[in-house]
């Protein structure tokens, strides 16, 4: 994900990894890096802050990177559902802005996307009312809005061939 906070910038690359950090929840925590740079600009833990980012991340022009984790948030031993959480570039502070129960979604491991009021949308693996992953909402205000729950038929399953699907918010 590239950053860009203006007009007149230099722009830097970020990712994350999924590993390389044993954690005290006997999990590997996962970092968030900027491309160049040695030390990450954050560690997961594996705890309540998420752990093993797998998406991309997306960026606003307030130096901020957004992402999720599939593991982590609640749950013993960092074994959570995952969270949805905030980092601050600069002083690379880490804010969860949702963790996962298992019926609101587990597991996003993909990017998530912003529309034009800066709400953010993304999709989980697993869980929601079927266990086969969800389609969810955060606004701008932190409201959590789960907007669909597969059912692990044609409309899509963890495992399976997958399907392209369309999610209408204003109508959902």
């Amino acid at each position: 994900m590239a950053h860009c906070p203006g007009p007149a910038c230099i722009c830097a690359l970020y990712g994350t990894t999924t590993g390389g950090y044993a954690s005290f929840y006997g999990m590997y925590g996962g970092t968030v890096f900027e491309a160049g740079v040695e030390t990450p600009l954050y560690t997961f833990t594996g705890g309540p802050d998420g752990g093993q980012p797998m998406g991309g991340l997306i960026g606003d022009n307030q130096g901020n990177l957004y992402g999720t984790t599939v593991a982590g948030g609640d749950g013993s031993f960092g074994l959570g559902h995952g969270v949805i959480f905030k980092l601050n570039i600069a002083s690379g502070m880490e804010t969860v802005l949702h963790t996962f129960t298992g019926p609101d979604g587990a597991a996003p491991a993909a990017a998530l996307a912003w529309d034009s009021q800066h709400n953010i949308y993304g999709t989980t693996t697993l869980g929601g009312a079927n266990g086969y992953g969800t389609v969810f909402k955060l606004d701008s205000s932190g409201n959590f809005t789960t907007l669909y729950s597969f059912t692990g038929g044609s409309d899509g399953a963890p495992g399976g061939y997958g399907t392209l699907f369309v999610i209408s918010p204003a109508t959902t």
